[in-house]
């Protein structure tokens, strides 16, 4: 306790709040995080022609994961995958295993070197 609260009697409160729903979907997402997932770092941009993002969400007995992969410079959704499972920890691998052979798909060709005269 600082000494300004200590002299108001005060206790210090959060400036920002979090509604309920929000803090229940940050923690699901916390929750469908793994250290042995893709990440964006892993697919730079000049190698690849894609990146991905991934939604999830509660349903009835369970939950869902959808995977949607965009392509750079505007493009869109190019591919978009759905997967159902009763936990988050049965989504972690099916979509794990997507995300890594979609980029494999999207993987830019090598340029030839052009040789100097």
């Amino acid at each position: 306790m600082s000494w300004l609260d200590s002299l108001f009697g005060k206790k210090k409160e959060s400036v920002f709040e979090l509604p309920p729903e929000i803090v229940a979907k940050l923690t699901m997402v916390q929750n469908f995080t793994s250290a042995d997932e893709p990440k964006l770092v892993d697919f730079p941009r000049g190698e690849y022609s894609a990146y991905w993002e991934i939604f999830i969400g509660e349903v009835p007995g369970g939950y869902v994961a959808e995977v949607r992969f965009y392509g750079y410079g505007g493009v869109g959704i190019i591919f978009a995958q759905h997967f159902i499972g009763p936990t988050l920890a049965a989504l972690k691998q099916p979509v794990n295993e997507l995300i890594r052979q979609r980029m494999a798909m999207y993987k830019r060709k090598a340029q030839p070197e052009v040789q100097g005269e």
